[in-house]
């Protein structure tokens, strides 16, 4: 019988929706990111005739929203994320440098913001007009260069998706001279960003290193391009004339462009020995003019993206050695101190047996390169709850090669699958550990004498279990109303895998190929049951999905939220797109019922009552008491709902 009358239900139901005309009466487009362990929730009332959206954190200042309205769209989620963990104070003071910002700034600024680590921009050692000074000098000495052209696409205010990117001229190897446009993610991260590895970035004595601020604080592009020491030469002067940005010459610094110009002129520079104090800010790394390879491996990307050519350092921890890459339609190798150009031969086995090698973004994202410089093999590592369920945003690390035991030489946090990969290095033996609020598990032994072209593969399980949501579907009343329908269309970006580089704790956002979440239509009980992590029903149950189109006519007159969850996940967002489009019935339509709206609240907190707002948070203080939707939760466990305007 309970099949039947379900079936019946929606037989019903869905009739409804074809049996009427309907009226866009009002609708939401956003694109968020969901952080791990929440939910959004959308909340329609039909005395409201409105969508009411609580975001997963709705802690941004409004001057904090305008900035992220003002950025570019495919900034905005990135932006209120990293906005949303600063403090009142803090999101006010760099939504103000955006909101100011000038065409062609804003995008560049709005970037920095979404992704210069939130513990750099929250500290008071980090002097905010930097951001306008970086992007400002980035456009200045565009100007003065030959072979870069910054390009700007769209314009602030008249369009919603504008960026900016960058054009060299380089001479491929066949000689010939052409023009090569950069993707916009090369521009922003390794030219604009102003991060390089474990340095804290911001205006520092030249002496000391030390956080200072202008005018005798000095910040690495300006003081790098323009200032030199008496009896050392100018990096202007070094690329003023140069009319390609490399010749695709290998170890040629004589006749190799700007590439070439670099390195000859940090050889002029720098020398290699080992430093007086070891330092990480490449303004006090030219100061002392002299270093080891992580002085230069630090002052390279520096110099480089002073003369707006994008550049990482690369680091080998497993051997204790860092080099170089710049970008030009793929990393190339680069290591100024030894005159090395695109030559990826002296690592592996002319000097040493390498582990593992890792490109560092600003924000402390790695990712293993080890197949350009060594016969490699690859390793998956799985990680799993005590029952088997994958378990995101585990930290694995990786430690091998000659250096101490037990100090990694890569890492990486684990999908929603519960998997990273790794490429390394042969012949050496490599041991691993894993990190993670499930529990942790010591540095464990797992390849031996790695072989190349080999895929191998390791499954640890935790102590700890993985959240699941208690839901199951809930069925439609016999006559459903006919009044309101939703439609509903999600797109699901990208997972965002968050994490903090174990050298520096710098925190970083990675989108990743996988992302899903969990969507499903509740009405006010059985969302308060949710809310409190118990056994909840719920109409159009959508578990798992990347992207979804559907509607749905809500069957009685109380609030129903549209949730879109990602509660089951421990460590790791997700990114989406919503359009929610809300439609009133008008043609063939039922006499709407009017609700009884009190003038007040028609009850004394102080009788011991318990009341809640619309999201299930109870209200304990009069004064919290505003126009909208409250709950009162009645002997026997009943719900009357209040409505006040």
């Amino acid at each position: 019988m309970k099949e039947k009358s379900f079936l019946l239900g929606s037989f019903i139901f869905i009739s409804l929706l074809f049996a009427a005309d309907w009226e866009l009466i009002d609708s939401v487009k956003l694109r968020t990111i969901i952080p791990p362990k929440k939910g959004f929730y959308i909340v329609f009332d039909d005395p409201i005739e409105s969508l009411l959206v609580y975001l997963p954190y709705d802690s941004l200042t409004p001057r904090a929203k305008e900035a992220v309205a003002r950025s570019p769209s495919w900034l905005k989620s990135d932006l209120a994320d990293n906005l949303r963990r600063l403090s009142p104070e803090r999101q006010d003071l760099y939504a103000n440098l955006i909101l100011s910002a000038s065409s062609p700034f804003v995008d560049e600024i709005s970037f920095q913001v979404a992704h210069i680590p939130f513990s750099i921009l929250g500290s008071d050692n980090f002097y905010p007009q930097l951001l306008i000074e970086n992007v400002t000098d980035l456009y200045k000495i565009d100007s003065l260069l030959d072979y870069a052209e910054i390009l700007d696409y769209g314009v602030p205010g008249l369009d919603t998706d504008y960026y900016s990117t960058i054009r060299y001229r380089i001479r491929n190897e066949s000689g010939d001279t052409i023009e090569v446009i950069q993707p916009k993610e090369i521009y922003y991260w390794y030219i604009l960003h102003p991060k390089i590895s474990r340095e804290f970035s911001t205006y520092v004595d030249s002496l000391t290193g030390e956080p200072l601020p202008p005018p005798r604080g000095k910040f690495w592009r300006n003081y790098l391009f323009y200032h030199s020491d008496p009896g050392y030469p100018i990096l202007k002067d070094y690329l003023l004339g140069i009319r390609t940005l490399w010749n695709s010459l290998r170890n040629d610094t004589a006749n190799n462009g700007a590439i070439g110009a670099i390195n000859n002129w940090l050889r002029r520079v720098m020398e290699f020995r080992s430093p007086q104090r070891r330092t990480y800010q490449p303004v006090q790394i030219y100061t002392q003019h002299h270093g080891t390879c992580t002085e230069w491996g630090i002052l390279t990307p520096a110099v480089a993206r002073a003369g707006l050519i994008p550049c990482v350092q690369t680091r080998a921890y497993g051997n204790n050695h860092c080099w170089n890459e710049f970008y030009e339609r793929r990393w190339v190798q680069w290591e100024p101190v030894n005159k090395m150009i695109n030559d990826t031969t002296r690592y592996d086995p002319a000097w040493w047996n390498l582990a593992v090698a890792n490109n560092w973004r600003g924000d402390g994202f790695w990712w293993t390169v080890s197949e350009r410089y060594t016969p490699h093999c690859t390793l998956t590592v799985k990680v799993l709850d005590r029952d088997s369920s994958p378990v995101d945003g585990a930290r694995v690390l990786i430690a091998g090669g000659p250096q101490p035991v037990n100090w990694f030489c890569a890492f990486a946090y684990t999908n929603q699958n519960g998997e990273v990969r790794f490429t390394l290095g042969d012949t050496n033996s490599y041991d691993c550990a894993i990190e993670s609020e499930l529990g942790n598990i010591s540095f464990t032994r797992v390849i031996n004498q790695a072989r190349a072209n080999t895929h191998y593969q390791i499954v640890f399980n935790l102590s700890g279990s993985m959240p699941h949501l208690n839901l199951t579907s809930d069925t439609l009343p016999q006559n459903p109303l006919n009044r309101y329908r939703v439609e509903i269309s999600l797109r699901v970006e990208n997972e965002i895998i968050f994490g903090f580089h174990p050298d520096d704790n710098s925190f970083f956002a990675q989108r990743g190929e996988l992302g899903n979440v969990h969507f499903f239509i509740a009405d006010s009980s059985n969302f308060f049951r949710y809310l409190r992590g118990e056994n909840f029903r719920a109409f159009l149950i959508s578990e798992g999905i990347r992207q979804l189109d559907t509607s749905f006519i809500f069957p009685t007159d109380q609030p129903y939220y549209l949730i879109f969850a990602n509660d089951e996940r421990i460590g790791n967002g997700v990114a989406l797109t919503l359009t929610v489009r809300l439609y009133r019935v008008v043609s063939g339509a039922e006499e709407r019922k009017e609700s009884s709206i009190p003038p007040h609240f028609p009850f004394s907190l102080r009788k011991g009552l318990k009341v809640f707002n619309i999201l299930g948070k109870r209200v304990k203080n009069p004064e919290e008491i505003r126009t909208g939707i409250y709950f009162i939760l009645e002997k026997g466990g009943r719900w009357k709902k209040i409505i006040l305007r």
